[in-house]
């Protein structure tokens, strides 16, 4: 479980809160906070609804949060703390992205895609990174994949851990349904770690590398 750093914002409201996350499946709606002694709860978020009415969505407001994850620094191999920091304003269905960011090591890279789609973000921040640094976590994990199907922004990872050799022989869509689809996986979200991290240089999978990490030589 993780706490994070939250500002939100609407026309009543002008507060920090604790956003808690239980880093649960998409489906188990592992994003909740508490707001005047009601609970909210999604599995992004952008996608906020009442714990007691699902129907009820948080739909005019502004969100700024702080999610913890680890960078591995390549020249000292040293696991470092990182943020990534979202910012945005939804108004109705529409949602508008201020900043995505990663701040590491006293440095901010600030992703040029305004998205809340991590897939999208994340490439883009792993891309400026490359050279000195690598996000350690489910994004940037070689047993980690999107399926073919279609996933959402946030929180829909498949981890295929339990079937590391099968990943290995994953480089196109063709090879995911020949040896992954079917099989058993966990949820993850982008910024899951685990004990059984590996660096995704090995095999690309359906969604490819991640921009750099055939190069990295790193654990």
């Amino acid at each position: 479980m993780q706490v994070w750093k939250a500002h939100y914002k609407d026309a009543l409201h002008d507060t920090d809160i604790r956003i808690v996350n239980t880093e649960g499946d998409y489906n188990s709606d592992p994003l909740s906070f508490i707001l005047d002694g009601a609970v909210f709860r999604g599995a992004s978020l952008d996608e906020l609804h009442s714990a007691d009415d699902a129907q009820h969505s948080l739909r005019d407001f502004s969100l700024e949060a702080e999610i913890p994850v680890k960078v591995f620094r390549r020249r000292d191999e040293v696991l470092l703390e990182g943020t990534l920091f979202a910012a945005f304003q939804k108004s109705g269905d529409d949602v508008t992205v201020n900043e995505f960011s990663l701040l590491t090591d006293g440095k901010r890279y600030k992703s040029a895609r305004r998205t809340l789609c991590f897939e999208l973000t994340l490439i883009d921040i792993c891309r400026q990174i490359k050279e000195e640094y690598y996000i350690k976590c489910c994004f940037t994990c070689q047993y980690s994949d999107y399926s073919p199907y279609g996933s959402a922004d946030y929180g829909f990872m498949l981890c295929f851990r339990r079937h590391k050799e099968d990943c290995l022989r994953v480089n196109s869509k063709d090879d995911f349904f020949a040896f992954l689809d079917g099989k058993d996986y966990d949820g993850r979200q982008e910024t899951y770690l685990c004990g059984q991290y590996s660096l995704r240089n090995k095999a690309g999978g359906y969604r490819g590398f991640v921009d750099g990490a055939e190069d990295w030589n790193a654990r």
